[in-house]
């Protein structure tokens, strides 16, 4: 009976001792430390560049709008043209009687002042964040006459003595000379720069990234 026991009190001894070994194999496999690979995508990611912005990239940006009209002045202007036809006889002149013509006639114009953006020079100083833009002095761009705002205000006529195409061509001219040395007294040009250097400084401010930099424009004495 003892020995029944014995065995019995050993067999379980046994049994436990095997089941404490395989908790602790377990345990110790649970416990251990494992290697895990973890596959993860690889995203490119662009870094923007940023391009130095050059004097002679803006001075091409302003080559581009050439002559530009940055003021326009606009006129009704009056003129005259008056002869008599004359000749010689035993060397005295005469007025040839109802040989006298006479034209008083206005027309409507425009005269478009502007710069040549293709003159502009531009200095750019990286130390003191600085770029100087020079701008050349303003032109006359155009000067047209609207032929359809012709008014013809007293009219004689001759037939002996017609106005010729020569005339109203001088009398013209004489017209766009007297209505442009107007329009100058009365600040064409002037404006005209005045809106240039305000174009530019929009132009340069908008068009391109140079907030860091002071612009300065620099405009030509004007004569009065």
């Amino acid at each position: 009976m003892a020995d029944r026991l014995t065995l019995t009190a050993l067999g379980l001894t046994v049994v436990l001792a095997a089941g404490a070994g395989f908790i602790a194999y377990n345990y110790g496999k649970s416990q251990a430390p494992t290697n895990t690979i973890v596959e993860t995508e690889t995203k490119e990611v662009e870094v923007p560049v940023k391009v130095e912005i050059t004097a002679e990239m803006i001075e091409d940006g302003m080559r581009d709008m050439g002559q530009l009209v940055t003021q326009e002045y606009y006129y009704t202007e009056v003129a005259s043209i008056s002869n008599e036809y004359t000749t010689t006889f035993f060397g005295k002149e005469f007025t040839l009687p109802g040989s006298t013509t006479s034209v008083i006639y206005s027309y409507d114009g425009t005269i478009k002042a502007g710069i040549d953006f293709t003159a502009v020079k531009i200095e750019k100083d990286n130390n003191a964040k600085r770029i100087t833009i020079s701008l050349p002095s303003p032109i006359i761009i155009s000067e047209e006459l609207d032929n359809d705002s012709l008014q013809i205000y007293d009219e004689r006529t001759s037939i002996f003595n017609p106005v010729s195409i020569s005339e109203f061509n001088a009398s013209n001219a004489g017209m766009k000379e007297k209505a442009r040395e107007k329009a100058i007294a009365n600040g064409l040009m002037d404006n005209a720069m005045k809106n240039a250097t305000i174009l530019v400084q929009n132009f340069v401010q908008s068009g391109y990234d140079l907030n860091e930099y002071e612009i300065i424009v620099k405009a030509p004495e004007m004569n009065r």
